[in-house]
Parts: structure tokens; sequence; C-alpha cells
């Protein structure tokens, strides 16, 4: 038979880790004598049996998508945060990467910076596997699913919703790493989903597993403790290269941010740019009653990515001199020098500004007084 298979996140975005699901029944039904052609467009009017797979919850579907009902779906996005397994004759199967070897033959390809590469040559060289089948319990029989390879695995990729709700992940990462004739002693642990903490034990226990920088991803859910900060900057620049997301209203009583929150907030970003350390702020859905809060959680943002995005020597040459909120506002027309995407105009600034002033002015003050943070008896203070 012929089975037609569409992974519409790889198709929507550069650089993504591949889906587990699909690898894995492209392998089962390979081991079938079966034909699998994944394909580029959404047609599924050209086979009789198709499957879509989807991890990333965005709302991106082709159009009329559920009138296509011989379509059969797979993957997070349509069950997030639930673990969902396939059948355990799948589940065994070592999945098969060659599928995504049409990642070389499209367009964008030899456009490609250095970078992007080898993140795929990486994921290529990977073994992808998941921890648990329940999304709670490690599985007794995860070795099954590990592909025969002559070389040792350097990186092991992990496509667990959460590892940090697995009872003993972090035990079963440690063993899987004695698997002396598959596995190398000095594997590199990389994941699809960010690993979700709360608090600075797990956050600094997950740093410590021997991480692939560049393909591992935490979110830390609640205002991180002040005191925290300087191991954190150690820590990220060890185990991780990509961006911490950073949700910064999980947990937090709504007028206790807006409020008092939000400076602290503040104080925190001074202290990430200050020692050059990139994270991605974001914040629950339907969180902020005012969406006013909203364009100057934006503001954040926009601050935060561009005091990152240099080097310290790079920073002092283009950037220093703008590192309090109101002088990087105030020189918005001189964002074009840097070569980045304005999201704020000096008008919107200007609107945004004038609401925090009306509604909490001590961070107003803040955005005047201090272009530093930095930490005096276990709490961020601004100078």
């Amino acid at each position: 038979m012929i089975y037609g298979f569409y992974d519409i996140d790889f198709m929507n975005y550069t650089v993504i880790p591949f889906n587990l699901d699909l690898m894995k029944l492209s392998a089962y039904h390979k081991r079938k004598r079966d034909m699998v052609i994944l394909t580029t467009d959404f047609i599924p009017d050209k086979f009789r049996n198709y499957y879509f797979f989807k991890d990333y919850d965005d709302g991106r579907l082709p159009d009329n998508f559920y009138t296509y009902d011989w379509v059969k779906s797979f993957g997070m996005a349509f069950h997030p945060g639930h673990a969902v397994p396939l059948p355990i004759e799948v589940e065994e199967t070592p999945p098969d990467l060659h599928c995504y070897e049409r990642v070389f033959e499209l367009p964008d390809w030899q456009n490609f910076s250095r970078k992007k590469k080898k993140l795929y040559e990486k994921l290529f060289g990977a073994q992808h596997m998941k921890l648990s089948l329940d999304g709670h319990t490690v599985w007794r029989d995860l070795s099954k699913q590990f592909n025969s390879n002559d070389d040792k695995i350097k990186t092991l990729f992990l496509y667990d919703w959460n590892l940090n709700e697995i009872k003993y992940a972090k035990e079963a990462i440690k063993d899987l790493r004695k698997y002396k004739t598959t596995v190398s002693k000095s594997a590199r642990i990389g994941n699809k989903f960010p690993i979700q903490v709360d608090n600075s034990e797990d956050l600094f226990e997950w740093c410590n597993i021997k991480t692939a920088k560049d393909l591992f991803l935490v979110q830390y859910n609640g205002l991180m403790e002040d005191a925290i900060f300087p191991e954190y900057i150690k820590k990220a620049e060890e185990s991780f290269s990509q961006q911490m997301l950073y949700n910064v209203t999980d947990g937090l009583d709504y007028n206790y941010f807006i409020t008092e929150g939000i400076c602290r907030l503040y104080l925190q970003i001074l202290y990430f740019c200050n020692h050059y350390s990139r994270i991605s702020l974001i914040y629950d859905d339907n969180y902020f009653i005012d969406k006013r809060w909203v364009q100057v959680m934006r503001l954040f943002s926009e601050f935060l990515n561009l005091m990152t995005s240099f080097g310290k020597s790079e920073y002092k040459f283009r950037l220093e001199g703008l590192n309090s909120m109101y002088a990087f506002c105030s020189h918005k027309k001189s964002m074009a020098l840097f070569n980045e995407e304005t999201w704020i105009t000096k008008e919107e600034a200007r609107e945004i500004f004038g609401f925090v002033r009306e509604n909490n002015y001590e961070l107003f003050k803040m955005f005047y007084e201090f272009s530093k943070s930095e930490l005096k008896g276990g709490e961020l203070v601004g100078r």
C-alpha cells in the first residue's frame, strides 16, 4: 500500500525538530513493505491513505482541514499536554529518519546559515525517542526504540511533552548512557518540547544533565527569585544557547503583577541585559484584563531582545547609552542602524509611557532612573 505523510510544522518553520510519530509510523509501514511518501504540500486527494502530523498548537491548519474525514491526524497539537501513545508495536519501532532527508531538497537549503545546517546535521545523527508512554512514568522497554548503528550515539533527542512531569526522568537519562554498546557515556540531551519548571532546584538540576546546548529547551513558570540570578546566568551559558522561555505571569495574582511583579520583572530584564543573557518573555493567554499591559510586555520584549543581541564589545560600540527604557525609546529612529525589525513605533512607545505613568508610577520612574540592576541582600535593586 501507499501512504502519504504531511508534516505541516516542518513545512511552515525554517529549523525545527522532526516529528517522532511520523518517523515511527514511517519505519513501521516500511517494515510491512508499504511505500511511504513525505509530501511537501497538503494533498490528501491524491492518496487513499493520508497521515497528517502536527506538534505545535499554533492554530495553523490547511483550509477546510476537518472536511477530509479519511485523513488521520497525529501529534501533540491535537492533545496538548497529554501523552497519547501509538499502538505498542509502532512505539517499539526505531524511527525512520530517512524520510526527512528531503530537507536537503528544499529551495532554501543552500541559503541556510552554517548554524542551521549544523543543527540539522546534529538532528540526523541523534537518537530520537521518548522516555514515557503515559507522560508520568519511565517506559521500561524504551531501549527498543534505538536504531542499530555502528557509531555510538552522541545526542539523545527526547519528545516527551514535559520531562519534569516524568518520575525519575533524570535518573533514566543517566541510565541511558550506560548502554555502552549503543550510547556514548558523554551523550548530550536535547528535547523538542520545553522542560517546564517553577523553582530554582529543578531548573539547575536539569541544567546539570549534559545538555546539547543548541537543542535544549527550558521554560520557567512564574517570577524567578532574584537571589538565583548570578547562578542562573552561569548555568544558562553552560547549558543552553537557545533562549529560555520565561512565563512571567504563571500562578501570579493579576493585581500583584501589574503593581509589584512587573517592577520586579523590569529589574530582572535590566540584569539580563547587563549580562548579555538572552531570554524569551511569554505570558498566559488572556491574562491581562487591560490589553494595554500587553503593549508594555511587547516593549519589554523588544528592549530585551535588542539589548542582548550583541556581544559585550559590540554592545559597547552600538548600544551603550541606550540601556534605560527612556533612552531606548528616545532613540527609536536610530534602531534602523541595528538592522533590527522594530515592533513598536516611537509614537506607540510614548502612549505606553503615558499609560504606565497613570497606572504604575513606580515603574514609570524606573524607566527614567535605572539602566542597570544588581543583587543586594538577595534582591535586585536598580541603579
